[in-house]
């Protein structure tokens, strides 16, 4: 019990501080090709320093990306609907909860280490103690690994794979089933890659 206060503690510390940190982000006005997904326009985005790529919505609703300024990981990235982003930055200092998010963290692995193996020993970040309901096993960009619910200041998703020298974490809060967030970081992982990949 009191470990699970501890991590629920640790996590609501985590969140306001990505809350406070938002305008310390720079906002990405990266320019990619864009391809139509199920009668949505989704945009490129390639970060060859820690080997990945995806596509992300932006129209119906338009996210933009935001690099977390982020000690723990080689990079963080977060995908923001823009109205949220634009009333966020509106609010000015007003402290207030931040909204939902996708987001796409990479980390250094040891060679051997599982995808369950780094969550399990990195908690803190992948909220594996968190977890609600069953393990799930998942496919992201052609590498196996691991799906779990959590619940927090939002209901979440976490996975977790591992590629060559990194562990990756994706993570999406939401409000509800009907808020679109979760069906947005779905579409989302279906166009990971974690190499080149001209069809993307």
């Amino acid at each position: 019990m009191n470990k699970t206060i501890v991590a629920i503690v640790i996590a609501i510390i985590a969140i306001l501080a990505v809350v406070f940190g938002f305008k310390n982000y720079g906002v990405s006005d990266e320019k990619g090709d864009i391809i139509s997904i199920q009668g949505r326009d989704f945009l490129l985005s390639e970060h060859d320093d820690i080997r990945i790529a995806f596509r992300y919505p932006i129209e119906n609703p338009e996210y933009i990306i935001l690099e977390a300024d982020d000690e723990l990981s080689e990079k963080t990235l977060v995908l923001m609907r823009k109205t949220d982003y634009d009333d966020f930055i509106e609010s000015g200092d007003i402290p207030r909860e931040g909204p939902p998010v996708i987001t796409i963290s990479a980390f250094t692995r040891d060679g051997s280490e599982s995808a369950l193996g780094w969550a399990e020993r990195n908690d803190m970040v992948s909220n594996y103690g968190l977890r609600q309901g069953l393990l799930e096993d998942v496919e992201i960009g052609g590498e196996t690994g691991i799906g779990y619910a959590t619940d927090g200041l939002y209901a979440g998703r976490t996975s977790v794979v591992v590629s060559g020298p990194f562990a990756y974490l994706f993570t999406v809060g939401y409000l509800s089933f009907d808020d679109g967030f979760l069906t947005d970081f779905e579409d989302v992982l279906k166009t990971v890659s974690f190499q080149e990949n001209s069809a993307l």
